[in-house]
């Protein structure tokens, strides 16, 4: 009996070259299920006018649809959000029509609007729908669906009633889903991959000099940007030859500039980066700061691991979750604790190794996108057999 490969169709709300943690997660599973067999291509907005409608990266078929934001061109009309939202899921509905009959799965990542109308689109074809959700806490996917629109309550409905299979990519995100749904059956718990270099890491420094932020410098972040900068401060007034850079960008990077500005010794040694490829940071830092205040599974903390990274981030359950025993955790908004494990690691050779090697063996054993791909793989053929 012939295996026939499943087709996959991943559908994001923005993808390259707008690019985070969820963007980069999405291509780098796409590559692994690619090579494994799957036919994976993506769906995505033309968010720029300058993007092409169709764009092939890292192997990838990306198609752009056009589209409208009334609310980047009208200003201060009454009702624009209801509109605004109207015509979006007409959009996203024609983009997925035109495409998902080549497909036996649309896979979402983030329950939000987009995924709603898309999700009926795909279920007019009698597809199967997975869908991603990406945050838990007080930044829940639903929760903040909800708030989205005078229409967020009926859409989070809505996607409650067509999704196949619930993706929870921690322990904190399952229990929020649970609330939700109440056929567990359909809630599957995969985390995120990350891949791990083939060559291991070879440590020009003994102790920590660069320090990285990699992510989004938004407010839907949920990040605590002012106390990581107001640590790396006083770090750099005590051991002048650090170094941080902020690799992501977004509507906070004004504000986190000017905040900047008002440190004297943190503004010498800072640098905002803005959206970048991350490789090249991975590769040049010492440490990564993960100043997280909401998460879903974060794949910064994973990059960073299975870089052989220091990874130092907020207490909160999704961090010690991904972290385990592998990395360092200090309480959210505590400056001085922040400094005192960031001066650790930038004196002491033994601290800074310790927690190198421990985060790389656990990206290894837990996180390895193989591992990850395999797990979708199973997911898919399981349920085009049901």
């Amino acid at each position: 009996m012939t295996t026939v490969s499943p087709r996959v169709l991943m559908f994001c709300g923005q993808f390259w070259p707008r690019i985070g943690g969820a963007e980069r997660q999405a291509l780098r599973l796409s590559n692994s299920l690619l090579a494994r067999g799957c036919r994976v291509e993506v769906l995505t907005p033309q968010l720029e006018a300058a993007w092409a409608l169709e764009e092939n990266i890292d192997g990838i078929q990306v198609h752009r649809f056009p589209f409208v934001d009334l609310t980047k061109r009208i200003t201060n009309l009454r009702g624009l959000g209801l509109l605004n939202t109207l015509v979006m899921g007409w959009q996203v509905r024609r983009a997925v029509t035109k495409y998902i009959s080549r497909f036996d799965i649309l896979h979402a990542h983030i329950a939000w609007p987009m995924v709603a109308y898309a999700g009926e689109a795909a279920k007019s074809f009698n597809r199967k729908i997975i869908c991603k959700v990406a945050a838990g806490g007080q930044a829940f996917d639903f929760d903040t669906l909800r708030r989205s629109s005078p229409l967020g309550p009926r859409l989070a409905q809505r996607l409650l009633a067509i999704v196949d299979t619930w993706i929870a990519i921690s322990e904190e995100i399952k229990s929020n889903i649970e609330r939700e749904v109440s056929d567990r059956s359909r809630i599957v718990r995969i985390p995120n991959g990350v891949e791990i270099p083939v060559v291991y890491p070879v440590y020009e420094r003994k102790v920590a000099r660069h320090f990285l932020y990699l992510g989004r410098l938004s407010r839907t972040a949920h990040k605590d940007y002012l106390t990581l900068l107001r640590a790396f401060d006083r770090l750099v007034s005590r051991i002048p030859e650090c170094e941080l850079k902020l690799v992501g960008g977004g509507e906070l990077t004004g504000d986190v500039h000017a905040f900047l500005q008002s440190l004297p010794h943190a503004r010498l040694r800072t640098e905002l980066v803005g959206f970048s490829e991350p490789t090249r940071w991975l590769q040049w830092a010492d440490v990564l700061i993960q100043p997280s205040m909401a998460e879903g599974l974060s794949n910064a903390l994973l990059e960073g691991m299975a870089h052989g990274l220091v990874c130092i981030a907020n207490d909160i359950p999704p961090n010690r979750e991904v972290l385990g025993e592998a990395g360092i955790l200090v309480p959210v908004g505590d400056t001085e604790t922040l400094v005192q494990c960031m001066e650790k690691v930038a004196t002491i050779s033994s601290e800074c190794l310790k927690w190198r090697r421990g985060g790389r063996t656990r990206a290894e054993q837990v996180y390895a996108m193989d591992r990850v791909a395999e797990d979708y793989l199973r997911l898919y053929t399981m349920m085009l057999k049901g």
